[in-house]
């Protein structure tokens, strides 16, 4: 999810760095563009890194954010007296002989409601096990983020 705004006002930050093909380690800094939602991982979310084991190297916070989605179809309609509209997607994170991570990516929400609804399904598509991270990195700017605001988050819900 890229922007989001109110009444003509972004509500995230937004990087003013152009995007461009960046070495490895901190090359996800150079792509980054801001918005109010990247996904890092799937297999990685953390500082670059060289695997011990397989000697693959995982740049910062993954690959996630660099592929395309495929498969992408937005639906809408009324629901008794909301209108409710909803973007479905996939992306693969797969390699030849290697992973096959596949993540399902789900976002609704109705008009004049101040919520949105994000569900992720991750399947292992590989024939044997493998492990997987996802970081939802929000990015909220101002209005949402000034002096004296407070966030309040169920703690069931984290």
């Amino acid at each position: 999810i890229w922007l989001a705004a109110h009444n003509g006002r972004p509500l995230t930050w937004i990087s003013l760095g152009s995007p461009h093909a960046a070495d490895f380690g901190a090359g996800w800094l150079r792509l980054f563009n801001g918005g109010v939602l990247v996904t890092c991982g799937l297999r990685h979310v953390g500082p670059p890194e060289s695997d011990q084991r397989s000697g693959q190297f995982r740049d910062l916070h993954g690959d996630f954010s660099l592929l395309r989605a495929y498969n992408v179809a937005v639906h809408g309609g009324w629901q008794a007296e909301r209108y409710v509209a909803e973007v479905t997607g996939e992306v693969a994170e797969a390699s030849l002989f290697g992973e096959q991570l596949h993540l399902t990516r789900t976002v609704r929400f109705s008009l004049g409601e101040p919520a949105v609804e994000i569900v992720d399904v991750v399947e292992n598509r590989y024939d044997a096990p493998t492990p997987f991270m996802l970081l939802h990195h929000f990015n909220f700017g101002y209005p949402l983020v000034q002096e004296g605001v407070r966030l309040h988050v169920a703690h069931a819900a984290v």
